[in-house]
Parts: C-alpha cells; structure tokens; sequence
C-alpha cells in the first residue's frame, strides 16, 4: 500500500491491516496513522491485533497487568521457533515474565541501569565513538549504518560484558538470525531452524562468559549483576544468561537504529548544525525528539487481554492481542503541541518511545547515553553531512517493528 493512497476510500480495519502487514509505508507512516487516530483511539485490525493509537489510550493498555506480555510472548512463540530448549531459554527472558517473577527480575538487573549507574559508561561510549570517526572522517563519506551505528553499540556492549571486541560478529549473527522471523510461507521452517540454532549457541557461549565472572559490584556489567542482591535473593546462572542475551540483543540492535534515524535526520536537516553550534537546542532535546517524532521502535510488543476489558470506548475480550503504535501516540495532537513539528528545542519529556509501566526500556538510560555521544560526535565533526542518494533511493528495513534505514550512504 502506497502512503499517497486515498485512506478515506479504505476501511479502519482494513487500514490497520495494511499499515501492520505492508513494509512500503513504513519510511513515513505518520499521515496513515493520524487518520486512524481520527478515525476512533482504538481500531481492530482486519482478522487480526487491536491497534491502540492515542497517547492516553496507549498508556493505559501499557500499564495495565489484564494485557499480558508473558501470555503474548507465549502464544506468539511458536510462530518462530519450534518447542524445545531454544524455546524454554527465549521464554525465560524478562520481557517475557509478568508479575512477580519479573518484578524480582526487575529490581535485580534495574540498579546497573540507573543513570548515575549508566554514566560510569560514557567514557567508553565517547571512546569508541571517537576512534570510529577518527578511521572515517579523512575519507569525507561512510555507509552509517554498517560503520557508525551499529559498531558502536556493539562496541560498548563488548566493553561492558568484558568480551573481546571480535565477539561483536557473533552477537550480530545470533541476533539477525533471532530478529529474522519469518513467520509463514517460504522460508518459515528454515528461519524457525536458524532462530533455534542462534539461541542455543548464544546460550551456549553467554555460560561459559557467566561462569567466567565473579560478583563484584565495581567490575563489569556481568560482575554487578552477578553481583546484585534484592531482599536477599541474586540472580541464577540461568537467569544471567537469560539477562545477558535480553540486554545484548536489545541493547545494541534498537540503540543502532536510533542513532541511524538521527544521521538520518541531522543529514536531511542541514540547518541542525548551526543550531547547534548557536546553543539553540542541546544534544539530550535531540535525542528525546528523535524518540517522539521519530520512534525508531514505532510498535510496542504485544499484549493479550487476560480478561475482557474497556479501552476508550472499545471492548476488548479475553484473548485478543493488543499493539500500541508508539509512533502514533507519540504524534497525538491531544498530548503533545504541534505534533507533527520536529523540533529539538522543544522537546517532549513525555513521550512513550521507551514505553511505558512495567515493561518500560530496560536500557533507556544507556541508549540516550549512546545515542547522545553518537550524534554530539557527528555535529561537532561532520559539518556540512548529507545523502549522497536521493531518498527515494534508501533501503528501509524489513518488518513493521522498526522505522529506520537499513543502508545510510552520507558524505560530508
């Protein structure tokens, strides 16, 4: 479905099928999305998910514990990875738990991620991020996407965990092999095959760094977590294993996108540089708007209704799986002025591109701390970056999770 199409001559929930099943109007959803916000908060998806578009709505349907991640994660299994050991490790992870199993799961791994925690790091990020642009800058012109954005997190997430920085090539392998759920037709066997064989190396490799590691609340991200007691009880073997392929996949694939939607942004805004150089908006605005306007994640996982339940006017019933587009929370006109706007000298302190409730972003703190070196980096050394293809010429990719570009070919 192309984005120009007339949407008044379109259904609602013909309109947020399209919108969850078609990739091609993912570069800019925004006009699709505020006509079904108009059209009612809450829309049913044609034989499919319910899709949650206002602000207030979303909010309510995040906090909730009736909508269950566990039950979601749990129904929705299946349709990538057959039974087995790979699925009983993918089950244990936090972002598949509910209730008190993820709470004490939560309190355990939440100290190493406050932001006080999280900017003991940030000579690390500065470091990578200045050596990465050091090897680049005297060729005036990378591909950010495979040479900047993604490297970096990855980088970090190395130094973190305490392994060699080469690792990085596995961790990237694993994920896209996890990431890549092809869930029917051609290729869904060999992708459910592939996913089940990542988790279990992943797996495999994580124990023998877990059991590599001795608690110790000032050493490395594995070393504090091992190390990180609540009401006398610590993590597992299995649990650390569990946290630490939740934190590496999670950690360096949507931080990557987000510093790529921000090259993206800064290439296509030229006049951002000056801005900056004038003071008129600071490195943390840009981050926060970039989430807003910009939601790289533009979809939250999805929930089941556990027991049937009233969201702005809609009954939902037990059993029914619920989406909230983030991006389209985080442009609605009732929450935020001149939504539409993007403007990082105003930005939004309130906006829902980490979620929000219990499931809210783990490791939001240390992807604003990424995120933010990353782009200080690149306004204070890149001037003059642009495209050097047109837009209509960027690869975008795959899915309807994420809205970023999966080629980023910028010259300066």
């Amino acid at each position: 479905m192309n984005e120009t199409v007339a949407a008044d001559r379109i259904e609602p929930h013909q309109l947020a099928a399209a919108y969850l099943a078609d990739d091609t109007v993912k570069r800019c959803p925004y006009d699709l999305l505020a006509t079904l916000r108009a059209t009612a908060p809450v829309v049913r998806s044609a034989g499919g998910p319910w899709l949650v578009l206002d602000y207030q709505a979303g909010q309510s349907v995040l906090r909730n514990p009736v909508f269950s991640r566990s039950r979601a994660a749990a129904d929705t299994l299946r349709s990538f990875i057959d039974p087995g050991p790979a699925a009983d490790i993918w089950m244990s992870k936090m972002v598949s738990t509910d209730g008190e199993r993820h709470r004490r799961l939560r309190g355990l791994v939440n100290k190493a991620f406050t932001p006080r925690a999280v900017e003991r790091w940030r000579p690390v990020v500065q470091a990578h991020a200045d050596e990465i642009l050091r090897t680049t800058h005297e060729q005036h012109h990378m591909e950010a996407v495979s040479e900047y954005a993604y490297p970096l997190p990855e980088h970090v997430i190395c130094a973190l965990l305490g392994v060699p920085a080469s690792d990085r090539a596995l961790f990237e392998g694993w994920t896209a092999a996890i990431q890549n759920r092809v869930v029917t037709g051609r290729g869904a066997e060999s992708a459910r095959t592939a996913a089940g064989q990542a988790i279990l190396g992943f797996a495999a490799y994580l124990t023998e760094l877990v059991s590599a590691h001795e608690p110790n609340p000032e050493g490395d991200l594995l070393s504090q977590l091992a190390s990180a007691e609540e009401e006398g009880s610590r993590l597992s073997q299995q649990e650390l294993v569990s946290v630490a392929m939740e934190l590496i996949i999670g950690g360096h694939d949507t931080t990557a996108n987000l510093i790529t939607i921000g090259v993206y942004e800064l290439a296509r805004r030229p006049g951002l540089f000056s801005s900056f150089a004038r003071g008129e908006f600071s490195i943390a605005g840009l981050v926060e708007e970039l989430m807003r306007a910009r939601s790289p994640v533009q979809l939250s996982l999805s929930r089941v209704a556990t027991q049937t339940v009233e969201v702005a006017g809609h009954v939902i019933e037990a059993g029914d799986v619920v989406l909230v587009s983030l991006a389209a929370a985080n442009r609605d006109p009732s929450a935020f002025p001149s939504p539409e706007t993007f403007d990082p000298s105003k930005p939004a302190p309130n906006h829902i591109g980490f979620g929000v409730g219990a499931h809210y972003c783990l490791g939001a703190n240390l992807a604003r701390l990424e995120a933010q070196v990353a782009l200080a980096a690149v306004l204070e050394r890149l001037a003059g970056l642009h495209l050097t293809v047109g837009e209509a010429e960027l690869t975008w990719r795959e899915g309807s999770l994420v809205i970023a570009p999966a080629r980023l070919p910028v010259a300066w």
